[in-house]
């Protein structure tokens, strides 16, 4: 056993000796088979359809009994079920795995995360305004921001999208294609598809456009005259209310529209008043005129007008022309509150001069009216044109209610529209109903204190019968309906009631409006309402005064109105006002008397006054006395004064003008501006004004109020050569309706800049797409043109931009060659020198010799 047991060390300690010796610190350790992996364990495949094969490392292919791939989205990519085939089938991200059973039935699965991109084949600014009538070039204001939106093609592609601007020093863009004006200037904005941002500089779908930076303006866009007596403008930005239209709602002095004589020598008709309304967005302006537009018109829009955010307009010119040829037609019928007070409205004003009632008749087959119902109908004078004759009414009260809620064809004739146009077939058909039906009773809308005797309450429709109040120191008052509103009830206050003073109640009770339901007893139930009984202590002040001188045969009438802040009464409807007269001879009268006349409605007060007492030309500075009026508070106007300008009689010379001088931006434009009213015909006389050295060829009264007058004087283009002085003598001009006889010779000096434009001296072509045009002074301005050459269409203008005396022409592709360009200024052309003098350049050709 002894010997066995040596036997075995012996052998134990041959085989340690046969091992390798291991340094100190180390650990030995027996290695194992590498585990089966994909040999990829992500994958991104551009564009579907591409492919590549997934296969399985260290797999011990002996010990598997099955392998199976899978794809957890089949839309995005497949796989071959028994090998790693992978085809990509759409965008969007899979997991391709591989199912592995071994013999021993264990299970492992591997997975490769793919993912597939679809790469754009095109890209396109789609929301660009470079069109050919911006010169194929996007405009941006400075300061402007504008968001330019891109499509790519295929709509699902991967691909992101860069801007970048080629001068960042006139407009800069963000990652999202907001594009903002820096300075003026032309750039150009390119949109980049590409999978990533990396790509884009090498990136070959791409869309590129024009921008060109420009300063800020603001200017009319249409006029356009949409009726007769209605001219519409619109402006490319809000517009301020207060430099277009008074309180008054009419025309400032900063909007000209004057009659012209057209091409067959006929002279426009006259427009009377003129007003103006603001649409909500300030961008339109509706102009409505007192009289029917039917001719030529010359229309202005000065640089006085400014924007909403102080922006000046370019000045505007234009001629609009307008016959009215359409014949009036019949729009529609509504009643009153009454439901028996019936307007016919038209489709513009008509002359209802000739009126006559041809037919009546009931409009329903099988029913029929009362003789005194078809007699009040076809009577005229039952029928009222309203003030601006575009509807009549027609009051129904009388006739029998057996009449009530039918309907009537009116059949009118002898009518025509203020141009003279017939309706066809020489007869209107209006309708004609009343509407007595039962409704729900008036609603109380509120209650309030509107003088120092008297509440009033407003309905939401027509009273018959205004009911009582009762106060809170218990008195009951009875109401009466208001004379000029249905629709508003006052009650009395007695002499204690009006000592009244905090918040008070108020029952109001027992109205009852017209036709309402017999079930409806809504009113009988009183209402209670807290009114604000402290009066208003505020004085009637005067806002806006105006003078006016009306002649009719010979006779003058001096109209003075004085519009207050409130409504008002007069005190006395005739008096003497004291007033200090400085006559155009300097000569002063401290206590110069004027009688009047006087009529108030609402805030208006028209003055006349006595013609005999107002007889001397010059400046009347009017004292309105204290309690000259007094409001529904009885509150009295102060003291104040108010100017009228009287001009001289028909002895008296018209005055010389006050100024002379010319447009700082426009060499051929020189004003006169006077400081009385003037006669249009002389004031347009071309032949009343030569300056000595210079071409007058159009004199146009811009302004013309009887706060003074301002005559444009067109010059001759090129007719002033040299910046100097030059002698201008003005003769011939006379007052407004012979208020001033014709004026004494005028004679001065005037200081004119050249008006010479621009002249082109040199047209060249350069390599690949470059032409320049050469002037022989410097420019500003906007320079716009198109090119053409025969047989080539794609021959685009992409870019033009002024350097100093030179126009830069960039076409957008090179020309064919010795086949010359013709270089033709668009509308939108304006180049200038630093004068204004515009450059009357026309079409020029170059040809690419190359």
């Amino acid at each position: 056993m002894k010997k066995r047991v040596l036997k075995c060390m012996a052998l134990l300690l041959a085989v340690v000796l046969m091992l390798p010796v291991i340094p100190a610190g180390l650990t030995l350790t027996a290695s194992a088979a590498a585990a089966p992996s994909l040999s990829l364990k992500s994958k991104t495949l551009v564009g579907i359809g591409s492919t590549f094969t997934l296969n399985v490392k260290n797999l011990n292919t002996k010990k598997v009994k099955s392998a199976v791939w899978t794809s957890s989205n089949k839309k995005v990519a497949t796989v071959e079920s028994d090998r790693g085939y992978v085809t990509a089938e759409g965008k969007g991200t899979a997991n391709i795995k591989v199912k592995i059973t071994y013999t021993d039935k264990k299970v492992t699965t591997l997975t490769c995360k793919v993912t597939v991109k679809i790469p754009a084949t095109a890209i396109e600014i789609t929301n660009a305004q470079d069109t050919d009538a911006n010169n194929n070039r996007h405009v941006i204001e400075v300061g402007e921001q504008y968001d330019f939106d891109s499509v790519k093609t295929p709509s699902n592609a991967s691909d992101v999208i860069t801007y970048t601007i080629d001068k960042p020093a006139y407009a800069t863009v963000d990652k999202k294609g907001i594009v903002k004006g820096i300075k003026p200037g032309f750039v150009r904005l390119t949109a980049t598809a590409s999978l990533t941002k990396a790509g884009a500089a090498t990136s070959v779908i791409n869309d590129i456009i024009n921008i060109e930076i420009v300063d800020k303006t603001a200017r009319v866009k249409t006029v356009v005259l949409t009726d007769n007596t209605t001219l519409t403008v619109t402006f490319d930005r809000p517009v301020d209310a207060s430099t277009v239209i008074g309180t008054d709602k009419k025309l400032l002095n900063n909007i000209s529209i004057t009659a012209k004589t057209n091409n067959k020598g006929v002279i426009a008709n006259g427009l009377g008043n003129l007003t103006g309304v603001l649409s909500d967005d300030k961008k339109t302006l509706t102009i409505t005129s007192s009289k029917i537009f039917n001719g030529l018109y010359s229309v202005h829009f000065s640089s006085n007008i400014k924007s909403t955010d102080n922006v000046a307009l370019l000045d505007y010119y234009k001629e609009v022309e307008f016959y009215d040829t359409v014949p009036p037609t019949f729009k529609d019928w509504s009643v009153d509150d009454t439901g028996l007070k019936v307007t016919l409205t038209f489709s513009e004003p008509v002359d209802f001069t000739n009126l006559t009632i041809s037919d009546v008749k009931l409009v329903s087959a099988g029913e029929t009216a009362l003789p005194l119902t078809i007699s009040t109908l076809k009577t005229k004078t039952n029928y009222v044109k309203s003030e601006d004759s575009k509807s009549l009414t027609i009051d129904l009260t009388s006739i029998p209610s057996y009449d009530y809620n039918k309907t009537f064809a009116v059949v009118m004739a002898g009518l025509k529209d203020t141009a003279g146009n017939y309706p066809t077939g020489g007869l209107i058909t209006a309708y004609v109903a009343t509407d007595t039906r039962p409704k729900a009773q008036a609603r109380l809308i509120n209650i309030e204190r509107t003088g120092v005797n008297t509440l009033t309450a407003t309905f939401t429709r027509g009273i018959r019968n205004g009911g009582t109040v009762q106060l809170s120191n218990g008195e009951w008052i009875n109401g009466i309906v208001d004379e000029k509103d249905n629709k508003k009830v006052n009650y009395t206050l007695s002499a204690t009631a009006a000592q009244l003073s905090g918040t008070q109640k108020v029952s109001v009770g027992y109205w009852d409006a017209y036709n309402v339901s017999a079930n409806d007893t809504s009113a009988s139930i009183p209402q209670d309402r807290y009114v604000n009984f402290v009066t208003d202590k505020s004085i009637p002040v005067i806002t806006k005064s105006e003078f006016t001188t009306d002649t009719t045969n010979g006779i003058e009438t001096h109209i003075l109105t004085l519009t207050y802040n409130k409504e008002v009464t007069l005190a006395s409807q005739t008096g003497t006002f004291t007033s200090k007269l400085i006559t155009i001879n300097n000569d002063i009268y401290s206590n110069k008397l004027l009688g009047y006349t006087a009529v108030a409605q609402g805030k208006v007060v028209t003055v006349i006054l006595d013609s005999n007492m107002f007889n001397e030309a010059g400046n009347y500075i009017i004292t309105i006395p204290q309690g000259f009026v007094y409001d529904t508070y009885m509150n009295m106007n102060v003291e104040s004064t108010v100017q009228s300008q009287k001009g001289g009689s028909a002895s008296t010379a018209l005055p010389a003008p006050r100024d002379v001088r010319q447009d700082p931006k426009d060499a051929n434009t020189v004003y006169v501006v006077f400081a009385n009213k003037l006669d249009e015909a002389s004031a347009q006389n071309v032949n009343n004004y030569n300056i000595l050295g210079a071409v007058v060829t159009k004199a146009e009264l811009t302004d013309n109020t009887t706060t003074g007058a301002t005559v444009k004087l067109t010059l001759l283009s090129n007719s002033v050569t040299v910046s100097t002085i030059y002698p201008i003598i003005i003769t011939g001009v006379e007052g407004f309706h012979n208020s001033y006889t014709v004026m004494n010779r005028f004679d001065a000096t005037i200081f004119l800049n050249e008006n010479r434009g621009p002249v082109l001296t040199k047209t060249e072509y350069s390599y690949p797409n470059t032409i320049t045009l050469t002037f022989d002074e410097s420019l500003s301005g906007t320079p716009s043109f198109q090119a053409v050459q025969s047989g080539n269409s794609a021959v685009n203008v992409s870019a033009s931009y002024i350097d100093g005396n030179k126009v830069v022409i960039v076409l957008s592709t090179q020309p064919t060659p010795r086949v010359t360009i013709q270089i033709i200024p668009t509308q939108s052309n304006n180049l200038t020198d630093a004068a204004g003098n515009k450059s009357t350049i026309s079409t020029t050709g170059v040809t690419p010799n190359y």
